[in-house]
């Protein structure tokens, strides 16, 4: 019966100790890093993604006033999706694109009550819209809603999204390679004892006895 044992090969043999050392470490900020750097991405889209819709509500307030007078006729909403909700929403858009030039998302305007509750409007997800109130003698009476962007919208907003992702990369290739820096500094401050001892455990085997060892500080 032959016996044989299996040992357990380094994937990187021809590097040094330091070498694997600054290269785990390095590997470690790295994936911290790519880490961070999507976590940024991920809320910095999602922020001015709102910010962007709370511009499109905010650009609304000077032609609110058709639903307000709804509003005030009964101090109360007619039912949800009735005629004269949809005409007093169709009245405002129509207000507001015969005055104003800025191209807004209307088509996924939603009207809520002041408790919350839908309206009109293709809305789907109210937890997750951006609100804007609809102010009636110092009362909250409504709010105008947008959902979620799927995505952000091209023209400017899209083009400073693509400037603000650039300048993050950059940063964080910036941070890599400093990172890359400290590792090769921290590697060879640690490996540097290991070596000193070494070299002392092979002259001992060599038969010297007046050794004398000068560690490193810190």
């Amino acid at each position: 019966m032959v016996g044989y044992t299996q040992t357990m090969t380094s994937p990187l043999p021809h590097l040094s100790l330091r070498a694997k050392l600054a290269l785990a470490f390095f590997a470690a900020n790295l994936t911290l890093l790519g880490l961070v750097y999507l976590v940024t991405q991920y809320r910095f889209n999602n922020d001015f993604s709102e910010l962007v819709l709370q511009q499109d509500l905010r650009a609304l307030d000077q032609h609110t006033q058709p639903l307000i007078e709804l509003y005030a006729k009964r101090s109360a909403w007619p039912p949800p999706r009735s005629m004269e909700l949809r005409e007093a929403v169709r009245e405002m858009v129509m207000s507001y694109r015969a005055s104003e030039t800025r191209s807004l998302r209307l088509r996924r305007l939603s009207l809520l009550d002041q408790d919350g509750k839908h309206l009109i409007g293709p809305l789907a997800q109210a937890d997750r819209s951006v609100t804007h109130e609809l102010i009636m003698n110092q009362q909250t009476i409504g709010f105008l809603a947008l959902p979620p962007l799927p995505s952000i919208p091209s023209g400017i907003e899209h083009a400073f999204v693509q400037q603000q992702n650039q300048t993050f990369l950059m940063a964080m290739l910036a941070t890599g390679l400093i990172a890359f820096g400290f590792a090769l500094w921290f590697s060879a401050r640690f490996v540097a004892p290991i070596r000193l001892i070494g070299r002392a455990l092979t002259q001992l085997t060599a038969g010297e006895r007046n050794l004398q060892l000068n560690l490193p500080e810190g």
